[in-house]
């Protein structure tokens, strides 16, 4: 699999992560918002309604979408999926 980290090219493949598996839910949002430094506590049934819609824009212009999975390792920042850093074609120098 490769990607571009082109800001303005049309996307053949985009990596998003749901609502369910970044915040949780909304208790879990409850305890960690503060932690994560975001301006206030997100909506957890707002996050999703609003991801449906985001979703269905983009299958109807995307024709590869990679869903992140949930992680243990990871915050609920990790709602935030795009990073033209972390994702590239090559290996970074050691």
């Amino acid at each position: 699999m490769t990607y571009c980290s082109s800001m303005y090219k049309p996307l053949e493949r985009v990596i998003v992560k749901h609502p369910k598996e970044a915040f949780i839910s909304q208790e879990h949002l409850s305890q960690a918002w503060r932690n994560f430094n975001f301006a206030e506590e997100p909506d957890f049934n707002e996050a999703l309604q609003e991801y449906g819609d985001f979703i269905s824009i983009l299958e109807k212009y995307v024709p590869n979408i990679d869903y992140l999975p949930a992680s243990s390792e990871v915050g609920i920042d990790s709602i935030y999926a795009h990073d033209p850093v972390k994702f590239t074609a090559k290996v970074p120098l050691s």
